[in-house]
């Protein structure tokens, strides 16, 4: 689970992972090559990942699959 501090925008409809807090999972995935799952819901119907998902998520799968190579990461 991700403490509330970790958030630099958490809202209805947005939320926002600190560096700092992702920077810091990742260099414990690195040592113990641990995958990372980000899981998240919408608070409305909606079954697939939006657009807003998938433009926030490229770039941080390139960084964790750069940060721990040959560990895989997913995100549902």
């Amino acid at each position: 689970m991700v403490p509330s501090s970790a958030y630099t925008r958490r809202t209805p409809t947005a939320a926002e992972l600190s560096p700092d807090f992702v920077a810091q999972v990742a260099q414990r995935a690195r040592r113990t090559s641990e995958s990372i799952i980000f899981v998240h819901t919408h608070p409305f119907e909606l079954n697939e990942f939006s657009g807003i998902d998938d433009s926030g998520e490229a770039p941080l799968a390139e960084f964790l699959a750069r940060r721990t190579p040959g560990v895989p990461h997913a995100a549902c």
